[in-house]
């Protein structure tokens, strides 16, 4: 059975690693903070199955491949779940064209950063991370590396998995505040982001740490 005294943390990202001229200006990394992530995960699952009963072949949600009517419906279930939480960093590349940064460093300070921000959020629960089974085995060292320096002392404990996250309905859910955010810094586009309350919506420059 679940445990109420844990909670769930899905981390998505949106945009590339490519630091060429033909890359993304932006790189975002976002973490949604799910205290009850069987009830985020059945909402999201009811959105689904209402799309299968209306003719729409739904398999999952992917904010960047769905069409407006199709985001407007998650990002509907998204802001009406009130525990939902997020840390979301944004890496501008422009920065870093000289001399470019490799995925392994953006993901170390990304960690850093995040756990820092989960010891002040947890509230004495144990903290879940799951991230991408996509990243490289470099990538997972350099974020299970600065993960445990900074929770290595967090009393409750803390686990870290590494997996195919791309059919979990709360991982599509990060997948989509990651989406927003970077639309609104890439594009300027406000149309999405503006669906997400304040607690979604808000984000930070990514420091990179040596």
């Amino acid at each position: 059975m679940f445990s109420k005294k844990s909670i769930f943390v899905f981390i998505d990202e949106s945009g590339n690693f490519d630091f060429s001229e033909t890359g993304t200006r932006y790189l975002v990394l976002s973490a949604v903070i799910f205290q009850r992530p069987i009830r985020s995960a059945s909402k999201l699952l009811g959105l689904k199955y209402k799309r299968y009963s209306l003719g729409f072949n739904t398999p999952g949600f992917h904010a960047s491949e769905d069409r407006n009517n199709t985001r407007h419906q998650v990002f509907q279930v998204i802001a009406s779940d009130k525990h939902l939480k997020s840390f979301t960093a944004v890496l501008d590349k422009e920065l870093f064209r000289e001399t470019p940064i490799r995925p392994s460093e953006i993901y170390y300070s990304f960690g850093l950063s995040l756990a820092q921000h989960i010891r002040h959020f947890a509230n004495g629960k144990k903290v879940i991370l799951v991230f991408d089974k996509a990243l490289m085995a470099k990538e997972e060292r350099a974020l299970f590396a600065s993960l445990k320096n900074q929770l290595a002392s967090y009393d409750s404990g803390y686990l870290i998995y590494f997996q195919n996250v791309s059919k979990d309905l709360n991982a599509q859910i990060a997948d989509y505040v990651a989406w927003a955010h970077f639309v609104f810094f890439e594009r300027s586009n406000s149309v999405w982001i503006d669906l997400l309350p304040e607690r979604l919506s808000g984000s930070r420059r990514l420091e990179i740490e040596a």
